[in-house]
């Protein structure tokens, strides 16, 4: 597990003002650790055969999801399968300073947004995520307590207050970590799935 500094080993007066400087923190030791591109292949596509297996997934008939970036597992593989299983697909895109969720029929429509990432394009039908039974969540980290880290612009905290599936947060083996610093205002994931396991926390919906 990777050690998590707090406040006092900041040197500052509060938690709540040392907050930012433990996510950065924890941040920058996440990097340091970042698995070669091979290894993120293998487990993404670990992640994609697990969750193909599991019931949750084969019973949703809606799954809200994401184009991964950089270093997040990549599910580009089970999407295409929920697509060719005639699942209805959401896929997000930041509009108005906010995530919301577009239906996509096919990924080839999708073009580069913001920050690069794949995303729907603008004449994409809008959705309700809560439409969604299951929802896909790239992440920095997790902890035991479903509490995650994103990479700071609060969007899937905002988003996912909404929902009404579960959230399952995407995660390489090296992401699940002891502690994830928090506030009231992040919204915490139902359960998370890795290449080894997936792990639903009992108070999950």
């Amino acid at each position: 597990m990777i050690r998590i500094l707090h406040a006092a080993d900041l040197h500052l007066d509060s938690p709540f003002e040392g907050l930012p400087e433990e996510k950065a923190a924890l941040r920058r030791q996440l990097r340091s650790l970042r698995p070669e591109r091979e290894t993120i292949a293998r487990e993404s596509s670990l992640i994609c055969e697990r969750l193909l297996g599991w019931p949750a997934y084969r019973q949703a008939t809606c799954l809200a999801a994401y184009m991964a970036m950089g270093h997040e597992a990549d599910v580009t593989p089970l999407l295409h399968y929920a697509l060719a299983q005639h699942k209805k697909l959401l896929l997000p895109r930041i509009a108005d300073g906010e995530m919301r969720f577009y239906r996509v029929t096919d990924l080839d429509t999708l073009v580069a947004g913001t920050f690069g990432i794949r995303e729907p394009a603008q004449d994409a039908p809008e959705a309700a995520l809560e439409e969604a039974q299951l929802i896909l969540t790239p992440l920095e980290a997790v902890d035991g307590r479903g509490c995650r880290l994103g990479k700071g612009g609060g969007y899937y905290d905002r988003a996912l207050r909404t929902r009404k599936g579960v959230a399952l947060g995407v995660a390489l083996c090296y992401q699940v970590v002891e502690r994830v610093p928090t506030t009231d205002w992040d919204e915490p994931l139902d359960g998370w799935v890795t290449a080894r396991e997936i792990h639903i926390l009992t108070k999950a919906r």
